[in-house]
């Protein structure tokens, strides 16, 4: 007799492509205008596929008040992803940027999108921010499903405040009026 207790089935598995982002600070403050300030980007591979090199491309939002100084970054404020990162794996970037010695608020909200992503990441916009606020107001939140792909980051700002008091004699000789 001929035995069937056996039979392949072929799966088909489809990688998934899913990035997110989160901003952070490289270092604390206190900080001060004049003072440069590190920010430190994270791109997280959520999926299942390795990225390809050369193709996240990340953008700094430089917000009022602040001033690109890093060569790194290119002058419309882009820095794309040199490396591939493979899944459930990290990779990062700096980003120095110089408060403006003028400025007198005492906050300053930096924010940070995924503009590029090769085209694959089908739960992600890229490129759908205008700098100003995250759909989700949720800070450094990595969620499985949904738009991650952008964070803003809040530094103090302290003001200094530099008062002098100048006190002089006068040395004139009064007058008597009779």
């Amino acid at each position: 007799p001929f035995e069937d207790d056996f039979d392949p089935a072929e799966v088909m598995v489809s990688a998934i492509y899913d990035l997110a982002l989160t901003k952070g600070l490289a270092e604390s403050g206190p900080f001060s205008p004049g003072d440069t300030v590190t920010f430190r980007i994270y791109v997280y591979n959520q999926g299942t596929a390795t990225t390809d090199p050369n193709t996240i491309v990340v953008e700094d939002y430089v917000p009022a008040g602040m001033t690109l100084v890093d060569a790194d970054w290119n002058m419309n404020n882009t820095y794309t992803m040199p490396n591939p990162i493979a899944p459930n794996e990290v990779d990062s970037v700096d980003v120095d940027l110089r408060i403006d010695p003028s400025f007198m608020g005492t906050s300053i909200t930096n924010n940070a999108e995924i503009v590029e992503d090769g085209g694959n990441d089908t739960d992600s916009t890229p490129d759908d921010e205008d700098g100003s606020m995250p759909d989700d107001e949720d800070d450094d939140v990595i969620e499985t499903n949904g738009d991650d792909d952008y964070d803003p980051e809040v530094i103090p700002v302290e003001q200094i405040f530099d008062l002098a008091l100048e006190k002089k004699t006068s040395s004139m000789t009064p007058t008597l009026i009779y």
